[in-house]
């Protein structure tokens, strides 16, 4: 979404949005996903963990970030979504309490299924 709006407000367009932009999401870096997923790997115990950044933004705090790094004054245009969303569960877990929790059983388990899989195709 960042790069959506980034990309409209560079070709000289109001960023549009739905609703009024208030509604808020836990903006996330992909090499930050990236980390957390190779994390997860090596965890010691088994379980689902939420990547982010544990801070919420909405929608109009985001075009206020890109129209200061863009030297823009954009508002955004507003329209009301053709289809119903899905309502979303928000997590408060940041990064620093996911990496706590990641742990070997993961990795473990990763590994027995490998294991498993060259048993089954002869070890090739």
């Amino acid at each position: 979404m960042v790069y959506h709006l980034a990309q409209q407000m560079k070709a000289g367009q109001r960023p549009r949005i739905f609703k009024q932009g208030d509604q808020k999401r836990d903006f996330v870096y992909v090499k930050d996903v990236v980390e957390g997923s190779i994390l997860s790997l090596e965890a010691k115990q088994s379980g689902i963990y939420n990547l982010g950044s544990g801070q919420a933004r909405s929608f109009n705090e985001l075009i206020d970030v890109l129209n200061k790094c863009l030297g823009t004054k954009f508002q955004p245009t507003t329209s009301k979504s053709t289809r119903p969303l899905p309502k979303f569960h928000r997590s408060r877990l940041g990064a620093r309490s996911q990496r706590a929790r990641l742990s070997a059983a993961v990795f473990a388990r990763t590994r027995r299924r490998r294991l498993r899989g060259m048993a089954v195709s002869g070890g090739k």
